[in-house]
């Protein structure tokens, strides 16, 4: 779906107040190239809000401004018809799944010449929406996000597949993340075919360049739970891609096209999709980076098959990013509030700032260093408070100092900026050198940095050297040569003082 704003716009959309059936549309939410999502009311029951989705192909037909009947365009009338006939489907797919990562179905209209589903209204922002959104303030997805919200998609996805039923458009446009528990749900099966008629048929083919897979373009390859499976990689590959430190402003973080990268193969060219392994690598376990590689495989049979392959996969992640997360918070009692916790994030993460601030203040000030953190990020950035670095730095310190490995890197920042504290360099190294010490991926880098900085200023070295991060087995060349690297800092260091 497009610019909700652009919706308002749309001169063949239905108008505010007008009646369909028992329902009274509302606004307009989006529109795409095959039809028009709108808000609306049920006539009879005032609370009951719903989301229709009026079936209306651009360019097919025109629409009498009086009744608002859709007539197709003579030479796309079989166009339309055989449309009308998808979204028809579409129904049908939807009705059957009941699944709470997966919008419902609530009703199916056929009036005006076109058809409209009625579905429950899932009040919560699009994942690609999101993602700008925290992208835009410097808080792009680490691993739990991404975890957070592939989990879930997956097992509702597990639930269409076990139905025999492909989605065939995933991609962060059609996932919704609920502003009332951060949870995502699965939209728009406009593309969705059984297994056997996506075997079946090849003259309507969904496309969405660089989430769908080559197969999905190619009319005589078949598609399967697979190919919903390198979508999924695709989305996650867009998460890591986000908060990558060499992306330029202007650079679309979107996948490489599937066939861009078939072509590049055949020809023996380096594949134009940078691999997750090296995209992600230092803010990223090499595990989760290891799963997106495998669906983005170009051959269907070098993918996991089924979703329950990939669950079990990222089930293993998982378990690793927990421990990693609970080391982070240091204190046996940092963390004792999990549930009220989780419900704060999930709200902050869907921008539902009010219920996040309730959920934080009242924990951080028992001691929660988990909330003391968020309390300070939403300080830092503004989000449903006023931006305040001074209040951001308080909360901070307070979660920095029982080892909240977060709050020291932030702290560090703050120190290294200037914001809501004096800057000085030496207490942005300190703190830098704690989070690097507690297994923080860039922080290390950031006091080396600064180390540098300081150094050519002053002729001398700061007392906190960031520690090197946990030791990994190396063979015996390698360990050498890690040696040899770190006598060479020192000794450009140390002449540096000298000079």
């Amino acid at each position: 779906m497009a610019d909700p704003e652009a919706a308002h716009e749309l001169p063949f959309a239905l108008p505010p107040g007008f009646r369909l059936d028992k329902y009274r549309i509302e606004r307009p939410l989006g529109y795409g190239g095959f039809s028009v999502v709108y808000a609306a009311t049920h006539m009879h029951l005032a609370n009951r809000r719903v989301a229709i989705k009026e079936y209306l192909p651009q360019n097919w037909f025109t629409r009498e401004k009086e009744s608002m009947r859709a007539r197709p365009l003579s030479r796309h009338a079989p166009a339309y018809r055989a449309g009308l006939k998808r979204f028809h489907d579409e129904a049908n797919h939807l009705v059957n799944l009941d699944h709470p990562n997966i919008v419902r179905c609530a009703d199916y209209l056929e009036a005006n010449g076109t058809a409209y589903l009625v579905m429950e209204y899932a009040d919560g922002v699009a994942l690609s929406e999101l993602l700008a959104l925290r992208e835009g303030r410097g808080a792009p997805f680490d691993e739990s996000d991404i975890l957070q919200i592939i989990s879930p998609t997956l097992a509702g996805l597990g639930q269409a597949h076990a139905q025999d039923i492909l989605h065939r458009d995933l991609k962060p446009d059609n996932i919704i993340v609920r502003r009332s528990d951060g949870q995502p749900m699965l939209i728009d099966f406009g593309g969705a075919k059984t297994g056997s008629s996506a075997r079946r048929e090849s003259s309507y083919r969904v496309y969405s360049e660089g989430y769908a897979p080559p197969e999905q373009a190619d009319e005589n390859d078949r598609t399967g739970p697979y190919t919903d499976i390198y979508a999924i990689g695709a989305t996650m590959w867009r998460m890591v891609k986000g908060g990558d430190p060499s992306r330029r402003p202007d650079e679309d973080p979107a996948p490489a096209a599937a066939n861009k990268r078939e072509r590049a193969v055949l020809r023996r060219r380096p594949d134009p999709l940078t691999a997750a392994v090296e995209l992600g690598a230092g803010r990223f376990s090499p595990g989760l980076l290891a799963i997106i590689d495998k669906c983005l495989a170009i051959e269907p049979e070098d993918r996991y098959q089924t979703v329950d392959e990939m669950q079990a996969a990222l089930k293993a992640v998982g378990a690793n990013a927990d421990d990693i997360a609970a080391t982070s918070s240091a204190s046996p009692n940092a963390n004792t509030h999990g549930a009220d916790i989780d419900k704060g994030v999930a709200a902050a993460k869907a921008g539902d700032y009010a219920v996040a601030l309730r959920e934080f203040r009242p924990l951080a000030e028992q001691g929660d260093t988990r909330a003391q953190y968020n309390l300070g990020l939403m300080h830092k950035n503004g989000d449903g408070v006023r931006q305040d670095g001074k209040q951001a730095v308080k909360w901070f310190r307070k979660a920095a100092k029982k080892g909240n490995t977060r709050a020291q890197f932030d702290l560090g920042e703050m120190y290294e900026d200037g914001r809501g504290v004096q800057q000085d360099d030496t207490q942005a190294v300190k703190w830098y050198h704690k989070a690097a010490a507690n297994g923080h991926a860039q922080a290390a880098e950031r006091a080396e940095r600064l180390i540098r900085r300081i150094a050519k200023k002053s002729g001398r070295v700061p007392q906190y050297i960031p520690a090197p991060p946990p030791a990994q087995k190396t063979g015996c060349l390698e360990g050498v040569l890690q040696v040899i690297g770190a006598i060479v800092v020192l000794l450009f260091l140390v002449a540096m003082c000298a000079g």
